[in-house]
């Protein structure tokens, strides 16, 4: 019975995943609480592809509102985003190879730390 109903209940859901991807912003919902999700959550697990998503929403709207200035700021954001990661892209190598490596050195350290009598009460 539980796995009829999980069957069904799946098969209800399956025509609302096209409407989940949809680029035309609702009209209720400002242009930061729409594209925010998608690019923050990109931004933070790394995720690329929520990120394009993000990027995707965003340029429909600004094709529709090319002089948005909140629509340019976030527009703005995803462009910084993109670049700071074909800097580190860049860069990373380059550091890497260059640097040298650290020394073990957490034995040493905990060796040099003074013991701290600890304070006895009268």
């Amino acid at each position: 019975m539980r796995l009829l109903r999980t069957g069904l209940l799946c098969l209800l859901a399956i025509p609302l995943l096209p409407a989940s991807d949809d680029l035309v912003k609702p009209d209720k919902l400002n242009i930061s609480t729409w594209v925010r999700e998608d690019l923050f959550a990109g931004w933070i697990m790394n995720d690329a592809d929520t990120f394009d998503r993000g990027e995707r929403k965003l340029d429909r709207y600004l094709q529709d509102h090319p002089d948005n200035t909140t629509g340019l700021s976030w527009k703005y954001f995803a462009i910084a985003y993109r670049t700071r990661q074909a800097l580190e892209r860049a860069i990373r190598p380059r550091i890497s190879a260059t640097s040298p490596r650290p020394k073990p050195c957490a034995k040493k350290s905990s060796r040099r730390i003074p013991r701290t009598p600890v304070p006895t009460s009268s």
